[in-house]
């Protein structure tokens, strides 16, 4: 965890000094303002080596964040992310909120039934869709962890034959 924290505060420093610079750049050649200025470098402003550098301190700025107390408003929702040991070291599942639907995309029934175990089922097995499909990786040390059940087995077999099938 100190590493962690000594690499966010050098992104911090390195990320402060990029906005200070591109805000000035940005004010006297298009006259954007230094608030806004922040949103271009929080979208990618500045190059792509900024952009990658901006990317990955705001992607590790928010990962030390969500662990600070006050910052999320479940303070165990983190135990729900991506790599955490509640999922068994796999990828998190799709989330949902509000519309129901988002252009032309629903939120998938199961999410909308209240029926607490099928919601349960369908995120397991979106964990393990995504992260079969992104990190086969995990679910290798996830099975020799021992932390993969019978029913992930089974459902792990299936969407690799539905993949031969398609492909």
């Amino acid at each position: 965890m100190a590493d962690v924290k000594k690499l966010a505060e050098e992104l911090v420093s390195l990320t402060v000094k990029q906005v200070q610079e591109l805000a000035d750049v940005l004010k006297a050649d298009y006259g954007i303002e230094p608030a806004a200025a922040a949103v271009v470098v929080a979208a990618g402003g500045g190059g792509a080596e900024a952009a990658l550098l901006q990317q990955a301190a705001l992607a590790l700025l928010d990962s030390v964040a969500r662990l600070q107390p006050g910052v999320l408003s479940d303070p165990e929702s983190h135990h729900q992310d991506s790599f955490n040991p509640a999922l068994d070291g796999l990828l998190d599942c799709p989330h949902y909120t509000r519309p129901e639907d988002w252009a032309g995309k629903p939120v998938p029934d199961v999410l909308l039934s209240g029926h607490h175990l099928n919601i349960e089922r369908w995120r397991r097995e979106q964990s393990l869709a995504l992260t079969a499909r992104h990190r086969p990786d995990l679910l290798d040390k996830a099975r020799a962890a021992g932390l993969l059940s019978k029913q992930d087995e089974r459902y792990l077999t299936v969407l690799g034959d539905q993949a031969i099938m398609a492909g």
